[in-house]
Formats: C-alpha cells, structure tokens, sequence
C-alpha cells in the first residue's frame, strides 16, 4: 500500500512538473510575443519529414538509421541558427483507425524523437497533425496497407461530415495527450511546440463560412478539451476567399503558402525569379488583421540558386508574418540524391549556395520590423537597416552586411563594413575577408577568447539537373573530400592554408588543432557517385527556339479560372514543333485571369553566348482554325516585355520582324505562381515607360494568343504551331 501511494505521488508530481508553460502569448493586437520580455516571435526554418511519408521511406531506401539521421539535421539547423521547424505529420494516413484512434508505430516514436532533438537544440515548432495527402505519394501508391482514417473520408468532406469531424476531434484528443517518452511531457505540453495548424491545406468551402466557422471552432474546443493551450491555426491561402472564416472563428490566425516559380516542373528553372516575389498583397487583406500569420511552407521550387529566400522573407515581413518554414530540408544522407521531394532541394552541406541564402533569410525575419515595405524590383535589391541584406539575380548572390556578420552564397566583391568588428562568417566561395579555392559551405566564428573555429564542408559537383524524376540509382550531386587553398584576411587572423574539410581551431592567428567533420566517412565515400557529365560545347546564339529545344521545359498559362489552354509538342512534316491552343478567349464573370494564352521560353543562356544586337526576329509558324494573327514578345531580366503582332498564314511561312519594331508590351508572368499570389502579368511591362530594349537583358521569348488581337466573332478555337524562332 505504502509502494502504491508512493508511486502515484510521484507520477503526480512529475505530471505537473511537465504541465504546460506556454512561451509565448497572442496580444489584442494579434501580434505573438514571448512571455518571458514580451518581445515579438520571429522565427524561420523549414519542414522536416522524416518521421512520415516519402521521407520516411527514402530513409529506409539509403539504410540510414533514422533517429541519427534527425540528430545530423538538427545539428544542421542548429548550425545554421534556425529556430523554426514544421512538424508535417501523417498521422491521418499512418497513425490511426478509421475511428481517429491513435496507433503508435515506428511514425509517432520518430516524431517524439524529433520533437526532443529539436527542443534540446532551442527550436521551436508549429505542428500539423493532419495532412490530408496520401502517405503514399509519390513511390508507394500501389501500397494499400494504411489504417489512418484519411483513406475512409474524402478530403471535401472532412467539414461537415459528422463522423468525420468527430474522428478529427477523437484523433486530435489522442495525439494531444500523447505522452512522449524522451521528454516525458504530453504533446500539449511540449513547451517547443508554440503553434497548431488544425489541418494542413484543407478543401475550402467559401461558400459556406458558417460551416467553416462551425468545423474549425469544433476542431478548436476539442484540442481545448484536453488542457491544450497552443495557439491555433487555420489555412487561408488555398482560397483566400475564405479569409471571413478566419475572422469569425475563434482560431487566433491564418496560415500562408508560396511557391512562385510553381511545382513540379521537372527541370531545373531558370530566368530572373526575383520578378516573382515582390508582391503578397493577400497578407494585407484587413480581414485577417487582429490575429497572426504564419507561412507553413514555401519555397522557389526548381531552384538552387542562392538568392531567392531572402526576397521571399523581406515580403513575408511586410505581410506581417512571424514563423516561416520552408519546404521542404533534405535529409543530409539522401540528399546526393534529392530522393524526398523532387520540386524541392536543400540541404546545408548539398546546396551550399542556397543554404546560405536560408540563413541570411532567417536574419532577414528576425532584423526586418513587421510591416516594412522597401519598393519594387530592382529598386528592393537593397534593404534593412542600412542597407545590410543584398540580393542580385546577377550575380547569383544574396548578402548579409551587418555588424558582426557576413555572410555571402556566392563569389562577392563587398567589403564588410568593420571588418574589426565581424565575429561570424558564412560563405560559398571568395570575399574580401575569406579566399577560398572550393565550392562547399564554410563557416568562420570568432569565440569568447578571440580564438577562431572555422569549419569547413567538402565541395560539391552537381552531375545532373537536381530536379529530374528521384531515381535511388541516380545521384545529382556529389561531394568532394580533397584539399583546397583558403587565405583569411581579418584583422587577427590572416594566414593561408592548404586544408581538406574539417573543423580547425586557430588562437593569436596560429592553427592550434584539427578535427574531422562528424560524417568524414559519408562524405569520403560519397565521390563513388558517377562522375562529371560531359559538357556540351556553347550553342551558337541565333537559334532562339527549335527542334533540339524541350517543350516539357517551356512553361505556358495555367487553366485556372481562366481560359482552356493546351500546349504540347507538335510537328510539321517529319520536323518538331510546338502547339498553343485555346478553346475560347470570351470574358467570363468567373474569371480571375486574363483571356490569354501564352508559353515561354527561357534563352538567357543563348543570349549570353551570342554577340551584337539582331536587326530582325525569324518566326517560323502557322496558324490553326483560321488563326491569322499572334504577339510574339522578348522580355528582359526586368520584366519588362517588347513585341509586335505577327500575321499568320493557314500553311507554315516565315514572319520577319525588324528588332527595331518591338514595343513595350504585357509580357505572361510565368510560370504563374501557387496560390496564385502574383499579377498575370509582370508588373513592370503594364507600366509605360520609353527604355529601350538591351539584347543581352533579354531572358524569355514568348507567344502569345490575346483576346486582344480578335473581334468578338473570332474568339474561340484559336491555335498556333511554332517550328522555330531565330534571330538575324
């Protein structure tokens, strides 16, 4: 009797030693603060997946040992200074009945995992215990074996369907009380877990805002019901429509997605994609002012470039964003083969260049003041305090520049500005403080002694596109473990050496010691992967588009409330070619967009090769169902778009187009962005101006069928077949 009492006083009190104390708090105005002085939350990482889905598995596929794999990853955002994570977790496909009862399996043992490896390293996390997405997708969709009460209820019905919506509150309940056993906390305890998303990216209903207030406030009372005192949080950026529903409910803010360059193309994108990130009005919407926002994925899909994430995050801050996580990161042992998501790419140690650009984004979050609105492309490649953050599509870099911090993603010529005062340096490629012969991620800390610890990751090749169909067989990158040449040029440390990668220690600018990275023998082992791919020889530049040219590369307007269009490979006799077609070019009230149809093709890298101006564009083409006219346009790394109607014949002909002829024309903004945040058209072609064109700004050429260039009578069943465009 005495044992038992003993043992329920102490279950008692260890209880209430890991009740919930919440770190954070929404004030009246809707603005998250910590508790502890009241300053406002800002935080960025990314979403990490191991613990569910394709991740889970293509961990499995490279042998890794999960659980140190997530203590690599961690160490990874540790060492990149982020302290935001998205729990995406499938709980709705792999860890239930149909009931919502919740299983526990290897899924939920990785997540309270995770959630330790995390907390233990200051991360805090915003949770989406339901994802809605088959588990299965993209590699195991022939496997039926899920039990989650996802495979039972469609998507579209999860709101109003009562036994759905009590599942929903059943499995919530459950995964809330939770009791992880490498903390001993319940889930809504876990005081690292700051936020809830009720449910990631639901079918929305703006047509009914009732039920939608009804099914998100049960959800809420629910949780509610289990002592659970997170702030919670609702989608709005699928349909921004149902921005009243946030309002009237009781959840306490909204929840925002942005992928401007699109999913899934297939290929690595290319062009100026600053363009594409200048504008969120949607955040701004007075509907959701009074509670916060928060981005639970985003990224510039297709893209490894080092440039991208900081614009991104400077437009997240104007909307009043206070947590963004991007995604989604790349396990450090699959990323040589970008096996987990295949529109996505980063991992600190595999794109280097963009793993920089992460971290200066995550500075960008915590320097950049809510609200702040620095302008338009190009005037906004400069902005904070003083002018800090730089971001240039030219030359492929994103900078910080702020008292004591530099940090680069690519080759730069700015000097710091006290270079006495730096204490941390994070680089790809030379500086004025750092020369450096490899192409890996290297970071550079002066500590409390005044001594230096410099790290240094191996180089790395890419061998293929990185955003290709995953193949288990076929790597896309590879790393390097040899020795390169460094030369550090601050005021007490300026040395050169000869060093592999590692970690080194320096003290009164001697090297003291040397350490091997902690995966030394993943990273020697990697330049097994194939070799380097041949390098084609430059193209010469007249040729804009032909036959060589891959169409599945070409992107073209989006049937999303907007015209039918198609566009496809074609040919003309035994030569290939291109088809734009659209069904009908007709105004319709349910329109967002406008009646065009447009695709584009990116000729940066021609034009960089090629040498004068041409006096005259070549479009080879015809037209289909009496289409007897078409825009052909180039437009520049500006945005800014220079065409002229071209007249087409029902059998193939050659249109000439004097260079001098083109004017200043709306030129497609493509690919169009998901959620459909961007204008149609680039903003700077829809204002007038008198530029001229400069060939070598040129990036895009571009076919256009405009509701614009036909009477009323001749909208429907336009066409056209391209077979080539030149340059002369």
């Amino acid at each position: 009797m005495y044992r038992t009492i003993v043992s329920i006083l102490l279950t008692a009190f260890v209880a209430i030693g890991t009740q919930a104390q919440e770190l954070v708090y929404q004030d009246k105005a809707g603005v998250v603060r910590w508790k502890k002085n009241k300053q406002e939350v800002a935080l960025f990482g990314a979403n990490y997946c191991i613990e569910s889905a394709c991740d889970y598995r293509a961990a499995g596929y490279v042998g890794g040992d999960r659980k140190q794999m997530i203590e690599e990853d961690m160490e990874h955002f540790r060492r990149m200074t982020w302290d935001a994570l998205r729990l995406s977790f499938w709980g709705d496909w792999q860890n239930s009945d149909r009931a919502g009862n919740l299983i526990a399996n290897d899924h939920l043992d990785l997540l309270d995992y995770l959630i330790a490896e995390a907390s233990k390293r200051g991360i805090y996390m915003l949770l989406s215990p339901i994802v809605t997405y088959s588990s299965q997708w993209p590699d195991a969709q022939a496997d039926t074996t899920n039990t989650g009460f996802a495979k039972y209820f469609a998507k579209p019905i999860l709101y109003k369907d009562e036994e759905a919506i009590k599942t929903q509150e059943n499995y919530l309940k459950q995964l809330l009380l939770h009791r992880n056993p490498y903390t001993g906390r319940q889930l809504k305890d876990e005081p690292n877990i700051l936020f809830i998303e009720l449910i990631n990216e639901p079918t929305q209903h703006p047509d009914d805002i009732p039920g939608m207030v009804s099914y998100i406030n049960r959800l809420i009372a629910a949780m509610r019901s289990t002592g659970c005192k997170k702030l919670t949080y609702y989608n709005v950026s699928q349909d921004f429509r149902v921005s009243a529903a946030i309002r009237q409910s009781e959840v306490q803010g909204s929840t925002h997605a942005w992928y401007p360059t699109a999913l899934n193309f297939g290929h690595r994108h290319e062009g100026n994609g600053l363009l594409l990130v200048d504008r969120y009005e949607q955040m701004l919407n007075p509907l959701l002012d009074g509670k916060s926002k928060i981005v639970y994925e985003f990224d510039s899909p297709d893209m490894d470039s080092g440039y991208m994430f900081p614009a991104m995050v400077r437009e997240f801050r104007r909307g009043g964003i206070q947590f963004a996580a991007m995604f989604s990161y790349d396990m450090l042992r699959t990323a040589p083969l970008n096996l987990g998501w295949q529109t996505h790419f980063l991992n600190m140690v595999y794109t280097p260049s963009k793993a920089v650009s992460a971290i200066i984004a995550a500075e960008v979050m915590r320097r950049v003041p809510r609200g702040t609105h620095y302008g338009y492309y190009p005037e906004n490649d400069r902005f904070g305090d003083d002018r800090a953050f730089r971001v240039s599509f030219d030359e492929q870099l994103s900078e910080l520049n702020a008292d004591t911090l530099f940090y680069y993603s690519n080759h730069t010529r700015t000097a710091p500005h006290n270079v006495g005062a730096i204490r941390h340096i994070a680089g790809v490629g030379s500086s004025p403080v750092v020369d450096y012969s490899g192409t890996g991620i290297y970071f550079l800390d002066r500590l409390a002694d005044g001594s230096w610890k410099l790290e240094v990751y191996p180089n790395i090749v890419q061998i293929a596109d990185p955003f290709i169909m995953p193949n288990l067989h076929k790597p896309v990158c590879r790393s390097e473990y040899k020795e390169e040449q460094m030369h550090l040029m601050l005021p007490d440390l300026n040395l050169s050496l000869t060093l592999l990668p590692g970690t080194y220690l320096f003290k009164e600018n001697k090297l003291i010691s040397r350490t091997d990275l902690p995966q030394r023998a993943f990273y020697e082992s990697n330049p097994l992967l194939p070799a380097y791919p041949e390098i084609d020889p430059a193209k010469p530049w007249l040729p804009l588009l032909t036959g060589i040219d891959d169409p599945w590369q070409m992107r073209y307007t989006r049937t999303f409330d907007s015209p039918a269009v198609t566009f496809r490979p074609a040919s003309i006799g035994l030569r290939p070619a291109v088809q734009l077609s659209v069904k009908d070019l007709e105004q319709k009230p349910e329109y967002q967009f406008p009646c065009d149809a447009t695709f584009s093709h990116y000729i940066g890298d021609k034009i960089a090769a090629c040498g004068d101006t041409p006096s005259t564009l070549l479009v080879r083409a015809h037209g289909i169902n009496g289409t007897d006219k078409a825009l052909c346009l180039l437009v520049d790394k500006y945005g800014r778009g220079y065409g002229a109607v071209i007249h087409l014949a029902p059998e193939l002909s050659t249109v000439t187009i004097p260079f001098a002829s083109l004017k200043p024309m709306r030129a497609a903004m493509l690919p169009q962005d998901w959620p459909a945040v961007n204008s149609y058209w680039y903003p700077n072609s829809m204002q007038p101006h008198h530029i001229p064109l400069r060939w070598q700004d040129v990036e895009y050429v571009q076919i256009s069928l405009r509701n614009e260039l036909y009477t009323a009578d001749q909208l429907k069943d336009k066409g056209i077949v391209v077979e080539r465009i030149d340059g002369q």
